[in-house]
C-alpha cells in the first residue's frame, strides 16, 4: 500500500479538483500493474493499473490508496472495471469522504463477490489527501507557509549554504503540501521561484504593472490566475485577459476582506492547497485568519550581515495565531519544525 501511495504522490498538484490516487495489481506476490490518476478528466489509477496488468489481473489483488468510485462522472465507475477484470481482493487505504462515493464503492465490490480490506496505511493516505479532504468539507483551500531561517534568525528564500541532502528533502517536503498554487507578494523576487501562480500587492491591484516585465517574460514563471481590486483600471484588466490570464475582481474595502474574497474564489475554482513562501504574504494571510500550517527550516549559516532584518514567530502580524508544534525532523544539515494553527484542519 505504501507503494500505491507513493505512486499517488507523483501527481501532486496536477489533478485539481480531483484527489491524487495510486494503485497496484499484485498476483502471487509480484506487482503486475501500476497506475496513478494523472489529471482531472483522465483515467483513474485503478484503470491504469488494470490495463497494465492485462489478463494477469484475473484472480489478483488490487491495492488502491482511495476507495474506488462507483458513479459515472467524466469517466466510468472504477468498480465496474475492477469487477470485469476479475479482481479477487481489494485493499483500500481510506474510504472516500466524497458523498458521491463514501462507501458505495466498497458495497459494490463486496456485492460482486470481491473481498475488501479497508484501512491499510490509513494515516499515510489521510495525510496525503489532507488538503483535498478539507476542501471537500469547506469548499475553500488550505494555506501552508514555508520559511527558511538562518542560525541567527534571518530570512532566506532558499537554503543557501545547506548541503544537497537538505535541498532534496526540503523540495520533497514542499511537495508534500500538494500545493496547487504559489502566492507571492509583489515585492518578492519571483525569479527565485520556478512557478508563481499569483502575485499581489497590498491593494490587490498591482498585477497590471507587473506585466510583462515580471511575469510574462520570466520563462516558466507565469501567473495563471489574477485577483485584483475594483480600483484597478478596466484597460489593465483587458490587457491581462488579452495575455491569456484569468482575471477575478475581489470585493471589499480593506486588504483583509479582499483576501478573504480571493479565498472564496480560489475555493470555487477548485484550488485546495496553496503554498506561501515570503514573510509579507504569510503575515497578510495570518492576519486575515487564513493560515493553516507553518513549516520553519533552520539551516547552518549566518545571514545577519547580508539580510535586511530578522524574522520572529512573535512578530506583530500573528498575535492571535496559536501555533501548535506537531513535528520536528532533520533535513540533512538542517532542521525542519512543523506547526499547525489551532482551529485549522
Amino acid at each position: 500500500m505504501k507503494r500505491a501511495i507513493a505512486l499517488a504522490r507523483r501527481a501532486l498538484g496536477r489533478t485539481v479538483p480531483n484527489p491524487v490516487v495510486g494503485s497496484l495489481v499484485v498476483r502471487d506476490g509480484e506487482i503486475c500493474g501500476r497506475g496513478w490518476h494523472q489529471r482531472a478528466g483522465g483515467d483513474h489509477a485503478e484503470v491504469f493499473a488494470l490495463r497494465e496488468a492485462g489478463e494477469h489481473a484475473f484472480g489478483a489483488d488490487l491495492y488502491v490508496s482511495l476507495e474506488p468510485c462507483n458513479h459515472q462522472g467524466k469517466t466510468p465507475p472504477c468498480t465496474e472495471a475492477i469487477v470485469e477484470a476479475g479482481i479477487k481482493r481489494v485493499f483500500i487505504a481510506m474510504t472516500d469522504p466524497n458523498p458521491l462515493v463514501s462507501g458505495a464503492g466498497v458495497r459494490r465490490l463486496r456485492a460482486a463477490g470481491a473481498e475488501v480490506i479497508e484501512g491499510i496505511c490509513k494515516s499515510n493516505a489521510e495525510e496525503l489527501l489532507l488538503s483535498w479532504t478539507a476542501w471537500l468539507k469547506t469548499g475553500v483551500p488550505r494555506y501552508c507557509a514555508s520559511l527558511c531561517l538562518s542560525l541567527d534568525g534571518y530570512l532566506a528564500q532558499n537554503l543557501e549554504g545547506a548541503d544537497d541532502v537538505a535541498h532534496a528533502r526540503f523540495r520533497r517536503e514542499c511537495l508534500r503540501y500538494d500545493a496547487n498554487l504559489l502566492i507571492l507578494s509583489a515585492e518578492t523576487n519571483i525569479e527565485q521561484f520556478p512557478i508563481a501562480g499569483l502575485i499581489y500587492d497590498d491593494d490587490l491591484c498591482a498585477l497590471a504593472k507587473l506585466l510583462p516585465e515580471r511575469v510574462a517574460n520570466q520563462g516558466e514563471t507565469q501567473a495563471i490566475e489574477v485577483f485584483t481590486a475594483e480600483t484597478s483600471s478596466e484597460e489593465s484588466r483587458a490587457e491581462l485577459v488579452r495575455r491569456g490570464l484569468a482575471v477575478h475582481i475581489c470585493q471589499g474595502p480593506s486588504l483583509h476582506e479582499r483576501l478573504k474574497d480571493m479565498h472564496r474564489l480560489l475555493g470555487e475554482r477548485g484550488y485546495q492547497s496553496i503554498l506561501l513562501r515570503d514573510a509579507k504574504t504569510i503575515g497578510h494571510m495570518t492576519e486575515a485568519g487564513l493560515l493553516s500550517e507553518l513549516s520553519v527550516v533552520r539551516f547552518p549559516r549566518f545571514l545577519g550581515e547580508v539580510s535586511e532584518k530578522p524574522f520572529s514567530l512573535e512578530r506583530p502580524w500573528c498575535p492571535d495565531a496559536a501555533l501548535r508544534l506537531v513535528s520536528s525532523q532533520r533535513l540533512g544539515s538542517c532542521e525542519m519544525t512543523r506547526y499547525l494553527v489551532d482551529g485549522k484542519a
